[in-house]
């Protein structure tokens, strides 16, 4: 006969005396039993309490570095569209003049001396240094990084043609059309653009009033010409060649004045040299 089968008959009695039991335990052990649910109580309250408390904190942190976040992102905006801008009204003034034009030989251009230095309005990479290649027929710059906006790449070359007297090598047509129309200050195709859409935008009404179906297709060649158009404007043409460790390699000081210290050692003295250092080793023997 099964064991649960034998005791069947015992079992309420069997659980009267369990809870008998359990009941003389807790009335026995009550003050130690209720201190220890108050004592869990307040450390379960105290963790909640503290939980709630950290989340709380970490939003209104993570609100607070957000504002900042954005509050830093408007005045590096700032920053930058006020850097776009310099140099325009002085080359605007510049470039007619005659004496701004650059009347020496090109490749002098290349050499160190004529080379611009600036800061940049970026953390990631603060500073640039530029020069006229005429072989490229471009401006050379070193950065940390050679993601460098052309509207910046712009000021900078600005104020390169602007120091070293040589604006007749400044080709953004789009500016130089500003400097002669006397206008204000643009971005490169900024004019352009709010010039097209805006004959876009009549075309296009044109076009629905005189499009006879749904199965109508715009014309392709006017959009070809345009684009061709784009094409024609000239624009500076700017190379990345390096980092900042690249053009002191290549233009560093250290590397010339070595080398002007090997050219300037003649084939006698370098003998002479050698004899010294003999009659020395022997006079020490």
């Amino acid at each position: 006969m099964p064991l649960s089968t034998k005791f069947a008959p015992y079992a309420p009695a069997l659980q009267a005396i369990g809870l008998a039991w359990v009941t003389n335990v807790v009335f026995t052990h009550r003050e130690v039993l209720v201190k220890s649910a108050c004592v869990l109580a307040g450390l379960y309250g105290s963790g909640y309490v503290a939980y709630r408390g950290y989340v709380y904190f970490q939003q209104r942190r993570s609100h607070t570095t957000q504002e900042e976040i954005e509050d830093d992102k408007d005045t590096q905006f700032e920053r930058y569209t006020a850097f776009t801008k310099e140099g325009y009204e002085d080359l605007k003034e510049a470039y007619l003049k005659e004496e701004m034009r650059y009347t020496g030989k090109l490749e002098a251009l290349k050499e160190r001396e004529c080379h611009l230095e600036r800061d940049l309005p970026f953390d990631y990479t603060p500073t640039i240094k530029m020069f006229y290649d005429d072989k490229d027929e471009a401006f050379h710059y070193y950065t940390k990084t050679g993601n460098i906006p052309y509207n910046a790449l712009n000021a900078v070359c600005r104020n390169y043609v602007l120091t070293f007297q040589c604006v007749d090598l400044y080709n953004d047509e789009n500016e130089i059309d500003s400097y002669k129309k006397g206008t204000d200050f643009l971005h490169v195709g900024d004019e352009e653009s709010e010039k097209e859409e805006g004959e876009d935008k009549e075309e296009e009404e044109e076009e629905e009033e005189k499009r006879p179906s749904l199965f109508y297709f715009r014309p392709v060649k006017k959009d070809k010409d345009k684009v061709k158009k784009k094409e024609e404007k000239k624009v500076n043409k700017f190379i990345h060649k390096g980092n900042l460790l690249d053009y002191d390699h290549v233009f560093g000081v250290k590397n010339d004045e070595t080398q002007s210290k090997v050219k300037d050692i003649k084939y006698t003295e370098f003998y002479q040299v050698e004899d010294d250092d003999e009659d020395a080793d022997e006079t020490t023997l």
